[in-house]
C-alpha cells in the first residue's frame, strides 16, 4: 500500500541521514588527525557552555542510533545550570559524540549508556560514559588513545579516541579510561573551569 511505501522510504531517508553523519565524522577525524600531524595543534574557539544545552544536543544526535540497538543513552547533569564552561562545544560535542559511538560498539543490545556530567568541588568538571560492554583488557588499555588502534579486535579507523584525547589536552584537560574485560567501561574527562564561571559556595 502507499502508506507502506511512504513507511518504507521514511526509514531509507532516515538510514541514509545517520549513515552521512557518521561519515561526515569520520572524515572530520582523519582531517583534525592530520592536521594535528601537520602543525601539532588544533583550532579551539572557547565560548560560555550551558552543560544542559551540551548534553541535549549530544542526546538528540545519537538517541536515534542507540535506539536502533535497542540501547538506552541517558545523560545526567550534577552542574548547576548558572555554572558555565569555557570550551569549545563543537569540540566538545565532538569528543561526546566519539565516546558514546566507541561505547555503542561495544554495548549488547538492551543495554545502557550513561553520559553524566559533575562538579567534582576542585577547579574541574568531571564528564564520563559509561557502558555495560565487553570491557577492554589491561593490555589494550595502554594504547588505546594511540591513533589507528582498536582493540580487542573492534573493527573502525580507530581515531575516535585519539582525536578526543588530543581535543580535551588542547582544553587543558586529562582523558582516561577504567575498564576490564567482561565489566564494561567508564570513559571520563576533567575540563577546567575558569574561576569566575564557578559559582560562590554559600
Amino acid at each position: 500500500s502507499s502508506n507502506d511505501l511512504n513507511t518504507e522510504q521514511a526509514h531509507k531517508v532516515k538510514v541514509a541521514r545517520r549513515n552521512c553523519k557518521i561519515i561526515t565524522r569520520l572524515l572530520t577525524d582523519i582531517l583534525d588527525y592530520n592536521k594535528y600531524k601537520n602543525i601539532g595543534k588544533l583550532q579551539i574557539n572557547s565560548k560560555n557552555i550551558n552543560i544542559s544545552d551540551l548534553l541535549q544536543e549530544v542526546k538528540a544526535i545519537m538517541d536515534p542510533i542507540a535506539s536502533e540497538k535497542n540501547i538506552k543513552l541517558t545523560v545526567l547533569n550534577h552542574v548547576p545550570d548558572k555554572e558555565l564552561l569555557w570550551a569549545d562545544p563543537d569540540r566538545l560535542i565532538q569528543v561526546l559524540i566519539n565516546l558514546v559511538s566507541n561505547a555503542l560498539k561495544h554495548s549488547p543490545e538492551g543495554g545502557e549508556i550513561i553520559v553524566r556530567v559533575s562538579d567534582s568541588g576542585s577547579d574541574f568538571l568531571h564528564f564520563t560514559v559509561s557502558d555495560q560492554g565487553t570491557g577492554i583488557s589491561s593490555e589494550n588499555i595502554k594504547k588505546i588513545f594511540n591513533p589507528w588502534e582498536q582493540g580487542d579486535g573492534h573493527a573502525g579507523i580507530g581515531l575516535g579516541l585519539a582525536i578526543s584525547k588530543i581535543l580535551i589536552e588542547e582544553h587543558a584537560g586529562k582523558i582516561g579510561v577504567e575498564s576490564s574485560l567482561g565489566e564494561g567501561s567508564i570513559f571520563y574527562f576533567d575540563l577546567p573551569v575558569k574561576p569566575e564561571f564557578r559559582l560562590p559556595n554559600f
